[in-house]
């Protein structure tokens, strides 16, 4: 389990943002020696006062777990459909993606185009295959959430 810190933003943000125990470390303390919050790493904004109240927070997920170039072909696939379909379409009408529209059909067809060798429908590259298996994963994964609330 990894742990990060959690801080509030003193900026106009004034949002809770969140730092790895590596990040945190990294940051300044002041003469109390609390840590210094340097900036809101979203917005950019200066923190005005020291982030004496940070605390660990436990959590099971580790984003260095993650390969961030795959994250990023992900990304590229979810570009394709927001440019194709329109930003978050899916996410309004994934209750609707069933039969040949569904995420588990384009699952399928996807894993057959990467194991025979074929090149994406529409990148080429055949590794965008495995990208577009797991936006479609992601999809479904929603899906099934939505499913759950409905019930």
């Amino acid at each position: 389990m990894s742990e990060i810190y959690k801080w509030l933003c003193e900026g106009e943000c004034n949002h809770t943002e969140y730092a790895t125990a590596k990040e945190f470390d990294s940051w300044p303390k002041n003469e109390n020696g609390c840590r210094l919050a340097t900036h809101c790493p979203v917005h950019g904004i200066k923190a005005s006062k020291p982030a004496g109240d940070v605390v660990r927070q436990p959590v099971d997920y580790n984003y260095n777990q993650l390969d961030w170039e795959f994250i990023n072909a992900m990304a590229r696939i979810g570009k394709y459909g927001a440019d194709k379909y329109g930003e978050g379409s899916w996410k309004k009408k994934v209750k609707d993606l069933i039969s040949d529209k569904s995420p588990t059909n384009h699952i399928a067809e996807h894993l057959k185009a990467y194991m025979t060798g074929e090149g994406h429908d529409h990148f080429g590259d055949n590794k965008m295959n495995l990208a577009a298996i797991a936006y479609n994963a992601m999809m479904e994964f929603r899906k099934a959430i939505e499913q759950e609330k409905a019930a």
